[in-house]
Order: structure tokens, then sequence, then C-alpha cells
């Protein structure tokens, strides 16, 4: 977890104490995201416009750093791969540049980082390879706020200040949609996230959905929107509005069962998905806007941060969440009713 000049880990205790047992000091430099590779053993940091790649021992309780390179080059142009980071003491540049966002490939292979000059790169994880870049956010608002690969890492999906999110085709580096909400005006996409989810259809067979859900702001009239979006056809489907609250980071179960937000009054919302039902809603968490917020392995917990410092644990009631819809107890019955008719009819063989 970022603690603004480090990196601290902790231990997620069942009495909802959160015990650091590790920690990394970045020599005043911010930390302003991390993401975790999907095998597992390595979690990668953004610090000012360089990442730093960590290894992390067997208990997650100790961690080396392994990797380190520049992803937003202060010089201006076009670059194809990254300089190495400079050796020098210059901290009071307060134009340095910001990795804001990053995001890992499904096969790890790649990372997708965003940053406050407006652009998202592309890059090949092990080789430190720059594959693609794309501009991302409008220049003169710059910040792109979200990078999300699409299940297949063929596409990569942007957020930054506009009024869409943009759909990018990694191989020709080319945009080949913008996803747009027409009836809201003046919304910003602010977040995008991939959610998979496995169900159970109505003639009771287990497939997996996967979809999109996009998180939308309008500040002029304090409201957020989270919309479900079709990823075949990359329009929306379904959209939930949360009056009076401005999303600021946002996070989904690993089962795709529940969404978490955390907002710019400092207040936590926990979703259920299936049904957009509020399960949770907790004000005033924190004194600054969240910063950081994700589940725990075993989605049993949910940890939030803020720019105030302080961190919060809360542990997570599925039961509300795992509500069975109505079309899956409809594919239950049938099939229990099918199993049912199967063995009468094999009673009746062998008694004939």
């Amino acid at each position: 977890m970022g603690v603004g000049s480090g990196l601290q880990i902790y231990d997620v205790k069942q009495d909802c104490a959160l015990i650091p047992f590790s920690s990394f000091d970045s020599n005043d430099k911010i930390v302003s995201c991390i993401v975790e590779h999907p095998c597992g053993s390595e979690v990668v940091v953004g610090m000012e416009g360089s990442v730093f790649a960590f290894l992390l021992s067997d208990d997650g309780k100790n961690f080396d750093p392994i990797d380190t390179w520049v992803v937003i080059p202060i010089e201006t142009g076009k670059t194809t791969t990254s300089r190495e980071e400079k050796d020098d003491d210059d901290d009071d540049d307060e134009d340095n540049p910001q990795v804001t966002t990053m995001g890992f490939s499904a096969a790890g292979d790649m990372l997708a980082t965003g940053g406050d000059d407006g652009k998202a790169r592309v890059w090949k994880y092990h080789t430190k390879h720059m594959i693609a870049m794309f501009d991302a956010a409008e220049e003169e608002k710059g910040e792109v706020s979200s990078v999300e690969f699409s299940p297949d890492s063929k596409f990569l999906i942007t957020c930054g200040e506009r009024s869409y999110a943009s759909v990018w085709n990694l191989k020709d580096e080319k945009e080949i949609h913008q996803i747009r909400l027409e009836h809201v005006p003046n919304a910003i996409f602010k977040l995008f996230r991939v959610v998979r989810k496995m169900q159970i259809n109505s003639y009771g067979s287990l497939i997996e959905s996967i979809f999109g859900l996009a998180v939308l702001i309008r500040r002029d009239k304090n409201v957020s929107y989270v919309v479900r979006i079709d990823m075949n056809t990359w329009r929306p489907v379904g959209m939930l509005e949360i009056p009076k609250e401005i999303i600021t980071r946002f996070c989904v179960s690993s089962d795709g069962q529940i969404m978490a937000m955390s907002t710019a009054t400092g207040s936590i919302l926990v979703y259920a998905i299936e049904t957009m039902e509020l399960l949770r809603r907790l004000p005033n968490c924190h004194t600054f806007p969240g910063t950081a917020l994700f589940f725990t392995k075993d989605d049993s917990s949910l940890i939030s941060a803020s720019a105030d410092k302080t961190y919060v644990l809360l542990p997570i009631d599925r039961v509300a969440a795992r509500k069975t819809p109505p079309g899956c107890t409809q594919g239950i019955l049938r099939l229990f009713a099918q199993l049912l008719a199967v063995i009468i009819i094999a009673h009746v063989v062998t008694w004939s």
C-alpha cells in the first residue's frame, strides 16, 4: 500500500487490524499507484515518472527491488524504448511527471501505464520495451485516469477527462471505438474495469459472463454513474446513478459479485453487481478523498486508503450479494426436475 513517501506491506488480521511488517522508503518520491502482477509474486509501483518492480517472498513479508525504468521521459517527443532513470539529487523540480494509473494484461506479459502527460503507454513487461503509445487525455487536462486491457489483450481501454472512453487496437495503435453515454451530458469517463463473472443461466448451465464497468462523474451536478458495458458492441446496457457523490476509486471482487467505491468526501460505498443493490454505505471513513481501494485475496474484506494517511479494513457481508436472481432460480429448479425425471425413468426401466 502506498503511503505517500514509500510502500508498506500489511498483514490483515481477523480482528480487523492492519499491521505493517515490511516497508520501502521511496526517498520522498510520491507513490501514485500500485498494481500486482497476475502471477502474484511481483508488485509494480508507480513513483513520479518511473516504474519500480519488486519481488515478493512466498510469505509476502519481504520484497526486493528487481527492476526500474522511466515510463514518462522528461524529454519531448515519442521514443520506442525507455531511458534509464537518472541518478541525480534534484528534488526541487515540481514539474516531474507522474504515473497516474497502471494495469497488466491477463497473461502478465504487458503493462499499461497512464500519466499526467496525457499519454497511455504499453510495455513488454520483461524487456521494458514500449510497443504502443496513445493520446488518451485532453491536452489541457493531462491526466490519464484509467487503463484496462480487454480479456484477450488485443485492445486497451483508457479514460482521461473526456466525455468518452477510448478503445485502442494494440496492433496498429488506432482508436477503434469511443464508449459514450449520450443521454448524460457533461459526464466524464473516470474509470473502467473488466469483470469476469460465473453464473447459472436459465437452463441450469454454468457460464462465464464478461462485461465492463465504467465510472462517470459530473462535477457540476455532484453526481456519479456506474455503467455496464457490453464488451462485444462496446455499448452501455445498464446504469446506476449515485447522487451527491464523486467517485475517486473503484474496485471489483475477484468473483465479480461485488463492487466498491471510495468518494471525494471520504465515504465508502459497496454494491452488489447483479442487482445494483446498495449493501453498505460508510460515510466519512476518511477526512480526505480515497486514494486506494481493493479487496483482500479471499474477497472477505475491503481495504481503503486516503490522502489523509489513514487506512480502513472493512469485513464484507456477502449474503446480500449472493442473492439468486430469478433466472438462476428457474434454472436450478429446471435442472432438479430433469434429474428427478431421469431417476424415475431409470427405476421404471429397472422394474420392467
